[in-house]
């Protein structure tokens, strides 16, 4: 991984669940360096979160100028991908820029995750099929070069990785959502890392992973 983005910039752009992913990069040079303590957050904050609560409720959907008080969740998550795409096409140089896009988990359905203690063994991928198509056929249409890195069944056995009540102070509030660090965003950035230096020929690249991709113990 040094030396992969040695001279180079990494940026994560998303929410907290890109969060996950980012200290899980962190991790990952700590443990190739000889001293730690050179990897540190350049404002001097803390590069982990000791707790949080990311229970929230959305009330609007703001496009541009143009606010929404309700938009159905199949469109916003078509106009998403295309506001993302547009902005890469107009702003990233493929010649200096490598572009990955990673979709993986059910964000919308809520849910249980104290009881898990083990992954699935199965996982089905319905539901999943009419999004991925939909990320797909935006990416075809880009002039930009992208790697969709698809994680969403991989991440669907590994139902007993939230953080669910545990995360920071202990809530009766359960986090299914992000992922424990070790873990699951490990992998993740092990695929991102395998991508990377692989050959992209000046192509979009449409990669899935299921449980046989595992890597972590």
């Amino acid at each position: 991984m040094l030396d992969l983005i040695r001279g180079k910039r990494l940026v994560f752009v998303g929410d907290s669940i890109n969060r996950d992913r980012w200290e899980s990069v962190l991790c990952m040079l700590m443990g190739a360096v000889k001293d730690p303590k050179k990897v540190y957050e350049t404002h001097g904050r803390k590069i982990t979160m000791e707790k949080g609560n990311y229970s929230f409720k959305i009330n609007y959907y703001q496009e541009g100028n143009q606010v929404h008080p309700q938009l159905d969740v199949s469109i916003a998550f078509r106009r998403a991908p295309m506001t993302w795409a547009s902005w890469v096409d107009r702003h990233i140089n493929p010649r200096k820029t490598e572009s990955f896009l990673s979709k993986g988990g059910k964000w919308n359905s809520g849910g249980h995750c104290k009881e898990a203690t083990q992954p699935l063994n199965e996982t089905s991928s319905m539901g999943y099929r009419e999004k991925n198509s939909v990320v797909e056929e935006i990416i075809e249409h880009k002039k930009t070069p992208v790697t969709f890195l698809n994680i969403t069944i991989f991440s669907g056995f590994w139902i007993d990785c939230h953080p669910s009540i545990y995360a920071g102070k202990r809530s009766s509030i359960q986090d299914c959502s992000h992922r424990c660090v070790p873990g699951v965003p490990d992998t993740w950035n092990e695929f991102l890392q395998a991508c990377s230096v692989s050959e992209t020929q000046g192509n979009s690249r449409f990669l899935s992973f299921a449980k046989e991709a595992e890597v972590f113990g």
